[in-house]
């Protein structure tokens, strides 16, 4: 389904290029690695191609709008054996959080990371906890979703949001 909401997204801005009418809206960009890419809700149009950081960005503003998406089961595996690539992830997500907008979107609550039901590691709950505690610390905006479908809505909006924000020039102090 979610291939189909990409295409319907894709048919539509053709449409409105055809006629000549300008789109203003953000493209969503999807990174070809990513494993189990959002679907978004198919008004926005989105294109894959490879980011050189995040799952998500914005057309034009690669360089300025990025998220990164895990799973709570991608999560774990990157407080534990993964953890030298992901800090690496986090370090290039910051880089343009320096001048950009960034998220790290986690799809799950905290109150389900604090029962730490994952299987075969012997990874805790407080070192998944620390560790979005330390991103945070960071610098790095944290966005728990409980669902997928929460996580995609949130990385939308967001990068909608990011792009509307990077085009007009509002930015926060300090950035």
């Amino acid at each position: 389904m979610p291939n189909r909401d990409k295409q319907d997204g894709n048919k539509e801005l053709m449409q409105v290029l055809k006629h000549g009418i300008p789109y203003e809206g953000p493209t969503i960009v999807v990174d070809t690695r990513e494993q189990k890419p959002y679907g978004f809700n198919g008004e926005v149009p989105t294109v894959k191609a490879a980011l050189k950081a995040g799952d998500y960005s914005v057309l034009g503003f690669e360089e300025q709008i990025m998220v990164e998406r895990k799973s709570l089961s991608d999560l774990v595996r990157c407080v534990g054996s993964d953890r030298r690539r992901f800090m690496k992830q986090m370090k290039r997500l910051l880089e343009i959080g320096k001048t950009g907008e960034i998220m790290l979107v986690v799809e799950s609550s905290w109150e389900e990371i604090a029962k730490g039901r994952w299987r075969a590691t012997r990874i805790k709950p407080a070192q998944v906890e620390g560790t979005l505690l330390a991103l945070m610390g960071m610098g790095i905006p944290v966005c728990l979703s409980s669902s997928w479908p929460g996580g995609q809505r949130l990385t939308e909006r967001f990068l909608i949001g990011a792009h509307r924000r990077v085009t007009k020039g509002f930015r926060a102090k300090g950035r």
